[in-house]
Protein backbone atom coordinates (compact mmCIF):
# COMPACT_ATOMS: atom_id res chain seq x y z
CA UNK A 1 0.00 0.00 0.00
CA UNK A 2 1.97 3.43 -1.29
CA UNK A 3 0.43 7.28 -0.32
CA UNK A 4 -0.90 8.98 -3.40
CA UNK A 5 -0.93 12.31 -4.88
CA UNK A 6 -3.27 13.78 -5.55
CA UNK A 7 -5.03 12.59 -3.01
CA UNK A 8 -8.18 13.09 -4.54
CA UNK A 9 -7.71 13.02 -8.18
CA UNK A 10 -9.25 15.35 -10.34
CA UNK A 11 -9.73 17.99 -7.46
CA UNK A 12 -6.86 21.09 -7.42
CA UNK A 13 -7.01 20.81 -3.71
CA UNK A 14 -3.31 22.48 -2.02
CA UNK A 15 -1.54 19.37 -0.40
CA UNK A 16 0.49 19.01 2.63
CA UNK A 17 3.23 16.54 3.06
CA UNK A 18 3.56 15.00 6.63
CA UNK A 19 6.78 13.49 7.27
CA UNK A 20 8.35 14.41 4.37
CA UNK A 21 11.69 15.23 5.49
CA UNK A 22 11.87 12.20 7.89
CA UNK A 23 13.01 9.18 6.37
CA UNK A 24 11.92 6.81 9.26
CA UNK A 25 9.01 7.35 7.63
CA UNK A 26 6.76 6.89 4.71
CA UNK A 27 5.72 10.64 3.07
CA UNK A 28 2.46 11.38 3.70
CA UNK A 29 0.49 13.63 1.43
CA UNK A 30 -2.54 14.68 2.75
CA UNK A 31 -5.55 17.73 2.77
CA UNK A 32 -7.09 19.22 5.37
CA UNK A 33 -10.64 20.73 5.77
CA UNK A 34 -10.93 23.66 8.02
CA UNK A 35 -13.21 21.76 10.80
CA UNK A 36 -9.84 19.65 11.33
CA UNK A 37 -10.53 16.57 9.28
CA UNK A 38 -7.47 15.29 7.65
CA UNK A 39 -7.55 13.09 4.48
CA UNK A 40 -4.84 10.99 3.11
CA UNK A 41 -5.00 8.42 -0.23
CA UNK A 42 -3.09 5.01 -0.55
CA UNK A 43 -3.07 2.72 -3.85
CA UNK A 44 -2.72 -1.15 -3.28
CA UNK A 45 -0.74 -3.36 -5.13
CA UNK A 46 -2.29 -6.53 -7.00
CA UNK A 47 -0.97 -8.48 -4.59
CA UNK A 48 -3.13 -6.29 -1.56
CA UNK A 49 -5.82 -5.86 -3.91
CA UNK A 50 -6.24 -9.73 -4.56
CA UNK A 51 -5.65 -10.04 -0.07
CA UNK A 52 -8.52 -7.65 0.45
CA UNK A 53 -10.93 -9.27 -2.26
CA UNK A 54 -10.00 -13.01 -0.36
CA UNK A 55 -9.98 -12.30 3.05
CA UNK A 56 -11.98 -8.62 3.08
CA UNK A 57 -9.91 -7.36 5.90
CA UNK A 58 -7.56 -3.95 5.87
CA UNK A 59 -5.59 -3.78 8.78
CA UNK A 60 -4.77 -0.04 10.33
CA UNK A 61 -1.69 0.50 12.25
CA UNK A 62 -1.44 3.92 14.52
CA UNK A 63 1.48 5.46 16.23
CA UNK A 64 -0.13 7.00 18.81
CA UNK A 65 2.27 7.25 21.22
CA UNK A 66 0.41 6.50 24.40
CA UNK A 67 -1.87 9.05 23.97
CA UNK A 68 -5.73 9.24 22.98
CA UNK A 69 -6.18 7.98 19.63
CA UNK A 70 -8.00 9.94 17.39
CA UNK A 71 -11.31 9.05 15.51
CA UNK A 72 -10.28 7.12 12.63
CA UNK A 73 -12.53 6.34 9.31
CA UNK A 74 -10.71 4.03 7.17
CA UNK A 75 -12.92 3.84 3.70
CA UNK A 76 -13.14 2.84 -0.14
CA UNK A 77 -15.68 5.51 -0.72
CA UNK A 78 -15.83 9.48 -0.68
CA UNK A 79 -17.62 9.82 2.49
CA UNK A 80 -17.12 13.52 2.70
CA UNK A 81 -18.99 14.25 -0.34
CA UNK A 82 -22.05 16.99 -0.53
CA UNK A 83 -24.42 16.78 -3.04
CA UNK A 84 -23.44 18.55 -6.10
CA UNK A 85 -19.80 18.36 -5.69
CA UNK A 86 -18.13 16.80 -8.67
CA UNK A 87 -15.21 16.03 -7.28
CA UNK A 88 -16.17 14.78 -4.19
CA UNK A 89 -14.97 17.11 -2.01
CA UNK A 90 -15.94 20.95 -1.39
CA UNK A 91 -14.97 24.01 -1.05
CA UNK A 92 -14.18 23.52 2.28
CA UNK A 93 -11.32 21.37 2.19
CA UNK A 94 -8.17 24.08 3.22
CA UNK A 95 -4.95 23.72 4.03
CA UNK A 96 -4.96 24.68 7.55
CA UNK A 97 -0.62 25.89 7.16
CA UNK A 98 0.10 29.49 6.92
CA UNK A 99 2.27 28.87 3.80
CA UNK A 100 1.31 27.38 0.49
CA UNK A 101 3.83 23.88 -0.07
CA UNK A 102 4.25 23.98 3.74
CA UNK A 103 5.15 20.78 5.42
CA UNK A 104 3.59 19.78 8.49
Amino acid sequence: MTPESPVVPGAKIPEVVYAADRPEYLPLPTIHRADGVVLSRCKLDWRERLRVLWTGNVYLSVSTFNTPLQPLRPSTFHWWNEPGDPYGVTDNWQVRCAGKGEKA
